[in-house]
């Protein structure tokens, strides 16, 4: 190997520090060796150094366990469609791995590395040097591509599970098995959930119930179909949906309620990032500040910090508004027909019956320097006449548990959105926390900026030799110096007997 050198080939400068570096494009899905350059141009393949990137985006999302992005190269006299036979039917691949260099010696496996498909690509052409032409394409997970096949009409009419009673969650597995390989699992996080298909009922029990698969899906739509019909049941009996995420550490997916992720969010805070200069106080590199005088920060549980990295100057953070809420915050006018025994059901599920038991499973799981956090809800009160409809064909508890699954994914991740752009770090991911926090006294809009807040998306932004994060976070709740009357509506959810009532005040 020649990685230990001064002038390896795959070292080189990004944000002043080393990096290891590794682009190729390929007609195949595997990577040449690494560390042999000079074998890249045998076959139809290029290896490109990190100069001819102008800039490239990957984006990693909570929502979906695929990621996309783009790349701009340089492309001086049509170097590249010289050198690249490209045939544009999906066999065009760019292989990536970046890492801070001496973190990729020691734990290959916390590099940025993923396999693309180039789905697309513009070229920008000088008019009059043909020295400064760039190629822009763009990029689509390998995994996701293979998934972005249509579903053969003999496995739509067989239909899933293949082999019925199955969870849901089971059900997600054996669709991923079928096109990707078994050794794509992670047993060990993998949560089936409690929608079960194809479960017998009654006089009925000997027609089975399988999921329904229009002759035009891909296996990616019937995917985002069973995520969006499975749930679990958590702690209080409180239905969630579940994600479904890629662990680009293990190669494997893994799919968990998001109660679970919250309920672990101690052992997934990883960094912290204090907002104004921290050499005014006493933060330190790898310690959480102490005896800190703002109530609303989150607490000192000795959390990462980079004193350099960590400082943020400014913070770009969103409130969910009139509009949005009357949109997503709402109920859901549920019917429920099984098509096996034609019976219909209609239902009303209201924020109501669900904020007490989110509450407990999203909110006080969490705690602030100065003691209790509070939800954050932005109900309008318009919103007890707004209805969304939900008509599933499966049994009427289960489409009831769906709809409170729903409510509860809109009350979390359509709640305060913060953005965070920072110097570049691959280690960040979606599904980690981190906490926001000040070391001057509290402000207003503090017991909504300050506190854990869960990455639900990270943009990986290079241009030239820069390397920047764009994150973006969501937190459910404000601390403990929000105005109280403000929150009255929510904190007093119940009556003294613990029944549930619905406050004109909301």
């Amino acid at each position: 190997m020649v990685t230990d050198e001064l002038n390896a080939p795959n070292k080189f400068k990004i944000n002043g520090e080393e990096y290891f570096c590794f682009f190729e494009i390929s007609d195949s899905e595997i990577p040449s060796d690494i560390d042999a350059p000079e074998k890249a141009d045998q076959g139809n393949k290029i290896r490109l150094t990190k100069s001819a990137i102008v800039n490239l985006d990957i984006r990693e999302t909570l929502f979906e366990p695929f990621v996309s992005g783009h790349i701009t190269l340089n492309n001086p006299f049509d170097y590249i469609d010289d050198n690249h036979y490209t045939t544009g039917d999906g066999s065009d691949y760019l292989h990536v791995i970046l890492c801070e260099w001496k973190t990729y010696q020691k734990h290959k496996n916390q590099a940025l590395k993923y396999t693309f498909v180039i789905t697309d690509e513009n070229n920008s052409v000088s008019k009059s040097d043909r020295s400064n032409n760039f190629k822009t394409y763009h990029l689509l997970d390998v995994n996701y591509n293979k998934l972005n096949t249509t579903i053969p009409s003999c496995i739509a009419s067989d239909g899933y599970p293949k082999k019925p009673p199955a969870k849901v969650g089971d059900v997600i597995k054996e669709v991923l098995i079928d096109v990707l390989g078994v050794n794509v699992i992670n047993k060990k996080l993998w949560w089936p959930g409690d929608h079960e298909i194809g479960a017998p009922n009654g006089e009925f029990a000997s027609l089975i119930q399988k999921i329904p698969i229009a002759l035009h899906w891909k296996y990616s739509d019937l995917l985002k179909y069973l995520l969006r019909i499975n749930y679990s049941l958590g702690g209080e009996g409180l239905p969630v949906q579940s994600v479904l995420r890629f662990n680009r550490i293990d190669g494997k997916y893994s799919l968990e309620p998001i109660d679970m992720i919250f309920k672990d969010n101690k052992v997934l805070a990883k960094e912290a990032f204090g907002l104004g200069d921290l050499t005014s106080g006493t933060a330190k590199a790898g310690n959480k500040p102490t005896d800190l005088p703002n109530k609303n920060n989150p607490p000192d549980e000795k959390i990462l910090i980079n004193e350099y990295e960590g400082m943020l100057k400014n913070i770009n953070l969103t409130t969910p508004m009139v509009s949005y809420g009357n949109e997503f915050f709402v109920n859901y006018a549920v019917c429920s027909d099984d098509s096996i025994g034609s019976s219909l059901d209609e239902i009303v599920v209201t924020l109501e019956e669900v904020i007490p038991t989110w509450k407990k499973a999203f909110v006080d799981v969490f705690k602030s320097a100065g003691g209790e956090v509070h939800p954050f809800i932005p109900l309008h009160e318009m919103r007890s006449d707004i209805m969304k409809p939900l008509s599933l064909p499966y049994d009427y508890n289960h489409v009831t548990n769906i709809a409170k699954a729903q409510i509860v994914s809109n009350l979390t991740f359509l709640n305060l959105q913060l953005t965070i752009d920072n110097e570049g770090d691959t280690f960040r991911s979606p599904g980690m926390f981190v906490d926001v926090f000040k070391l001057q006294e509290e402000r207003a809009s503090d017991t909504k900026i300050l506190g854990r807040w869960l990455i639900t998306k990270v943009h990986h932004r290079f241009f030239k030799d820069s390397y920047e994060n764009v994150i973006h976070c969501a937190k459910t709740y404000v601390g403990p110096d929000s105005p109280e009357n403000k929150l009255a509506a929510v904190t007093a959810m119940t009556d003294d007997r613990g029944e549930v009532f619905a406050g004109k005040d909301l």
